[in-house]
């Protein structure tokens, strides 16, 4: 069985090597323990081991939030898990994730703090966040691309076969009306007669082109 000293060395072997940031205040706020991850995330050294969390934290600015969890933990308001905070690091906002508990060494209450910078899995979510818009958005817009496609062939087709419709009735009445040509001696009528035939045929004119149209683009 290892001796109370070996356990302390594996331990702190243990903790040295964490890539989570591990920090151990004790209750009057001095600083008694800094793991390597915890020096790179808040950007401290091995000086500031033994100096007052107010001193170092308090007067930096950026640090409001990661301040107000450390604090609240000191004076037992409550103890949070995995709570993201706002900190400032070398004038950029860095994302952090805090944990804090409560341990006992020889009969010496402290705090424990382990943290993790979670600023670019936030950045990785955001950009997958705007790729799956993105991706949303160009499913919608091929949707309409496709449903205004087949609107406009329905479209297309119904107006084709409007076209055949009408063209028989213009037909049947310029049919009628050459009859009147041909056969009335009224002035006026004659007139009437020659303006629906140029009417008639300006229709069917039109129709005519309008329907070759329609059919190129149906195929």
């Amino acid at each position: 069985m290892p001796e109370p000293e070996e356990y302390k060395n594996l331990y702190r072997e243990i903790v040295t090597s964490l890539l989570e940031g591990v920090m151990v205040i004790s209750m009057n706020g001095k600083i008694t323990m800094l793991n390597p991850a915890a020096k790179h995330i808040l950007g401290l050294t091995q000086e500031d081991i033994g100096n007052s969390f107010i001193n170092v934290f308090l007067t930096r600015e950026g640090t409001d939030d990661f301040n107000e969890v450390i604090l609240d933990t000191i004076y037992e308001k409550g103890k949070v898990n995995n709570k993201p905070v706002d900190y400032m690091l070398a004038g950029e906002i860095r994302n952090l994730s805090l944990t804090t508990c409560y341990i006992h060494n020889e009969g010496e209450k402290s705090v424990v703090v382990v943290m993790e910078d979670i600023t670019e899995l936030n950045e990785l979510r955001d950009a997958q966040t705007a790729l799956d818009k993105i991706s949303k958005l160009n499913r919608e817009y091929e949707k309409a691309k496709d449903e205004a496609i087949r609107a406009n062939e329905a479209k297309s087709l119904f107006l084709s076969s409007m076209s055949h419709e009408i063209r028989t009735p213009i037909n049947a009445v310029l049919g009628m009306n050459e009859m009147i040509l041909r056969e009335c001696t009224d002035k006026q009528i004659l007139s009437y007669a020659a303006n629906i035939q140029s009417s008639g045929k300006t229709l069917l004119f039109f129709d005519k082109r309008y329907s070759g149209y329609v059919q190129d683009r149906v195929r």
